[in-house]
């Protein structure tokens, strides 16, 4: 008597435990939550202030977000935020230093952040390269 009732405890639990398990393994997550967006889908303000993100200048003189190419990459390009707001406490050129091996390169000298328009037009972003490779002089 003792064992089958011990036994129908057992099997309640093991339902229980399995029932709960499968509820656990097939609740879907929403698309939003699984992945952030690709970084090409992302615009300029949102591109710069990713650090997995990184805002390039194209041959054709625009603005392009990719992947980052290696982890000096992962730093915040703009000291604005994706919504606009300035961070005045965020240096990005110590930001970039900070990492182990990384050097900062500057953006050009006509480089304006997002919603910032240059008088003279734009120029490459600043980026954050590893020291290994030298130093490198944005075009002007």
């Amino acid at each position: 008597m003792k064992y089958t009732i011990f036994r129908y405890r057992c099997r309640s639990a093991l339902r229980f435990v399995a029932v709960f398990l499968f509820a656990m393994i097939h609740t879907a997550l929403p698309a939003s939550a699984a992945a952030p967006p690709a970084c090409p889908e992302l615009d300029r303000a949102a591109c710069t202030a990713s650090p997995a993100c990184i805002s390039v200048l194209a041959e054709d003189k625009s603005y392009q977000c990719r992947q980052i190419a290696n982890e000096c990459q992962a730093f915040r390009q703009s000291r604005f935020h994706a919504n606009g707001a300035l961070d005045t406490s965020y240096d990005v050129k110590a930001a970039c230093e900070a990492r182990n091996g990384c050097s900062f390169v500057p953006g050009g000298p006509c480089y304006g952040p997002p919603g910032v328009t240059c008088v003279c037009g734009g120029g490459p972003p600043p980026d954050c390269v590893p020291a290994d490779a030298g130093p490198s002089v944005p075009p002007t």
